[in-house]
């Protein structure tokens, strides 16, 4: 449960994270044009007509971008699993009653227990995580040249003439 909720928790934060930093790495303008970007990016894997670079972002948003995410991630998350953690073993504890028994015992501490460790993870995790995705998307479309284009007409032509 927790890390599917992780896992999407990291998604939903990037994008709007990678809003942020590309506002501040490139000016306000890029905001407005995120939907023609997508679909520039889109475009050149099918047709290979522009350059790599105008469509990609560069290797330093990805890493501020999986730095700031795994960073939202860690600070967001560190608590619910401290009282997953805090339940373990207690057949009648319910997530409430847990943090009902950790607030009277130490107030707000328990539930930052840990988060030294969960921080330092996440971020490690989201920086070269959105690094190597870079770096690899990258090489692919290099990769790909024609072949993308000759391999999705090749799909289409058979489906059509199957179909």
């Amino acid at each position: 449960g927790q890390r599917v909720l992780q896992s999407g928790l990291y998604f939903v934060l990037q994008d709007n994270v990678s809003v942020v930093v590309r506002r501040h790495m490139r000016g306000d303008n890029v905001i407005a044009s995120e939907t023609m970007k997508a679909a520039a990016a889109a475009a050149h894997i099918r047709t290979n007509t522009a350059a790599v670079s105008q469509v990609a972002d560069s290797t330093t948003e990805r890493f501020l971008v999986g730095l700031f995410t795994g960073s939202f991630n860690a600070l967001l998350l560190n608590p619910l699993a401290v009282v997953k953690y805090h339940s373990w073993g207690r057949d009648d504890a319910t997530f409430s009653s847990a943090v009902r028994h950790m607030w009277r015992k130490g107030g707000s501490r328990p539930f930052v227990k840990g988060v030294n460790a969960t921080l330092s993870r996440e971020v490690v995790f989201g920086a070269c995580y959105e690094v190597g995705r870079h770096i690899l998307f990258d090489a692919a479309i290099q990769m790909c040249g024609n072949k993308c284009t000759t391999t999705t007409t090749t799909t289409t032509t058979t489906t059509t003439s199957v179909a």
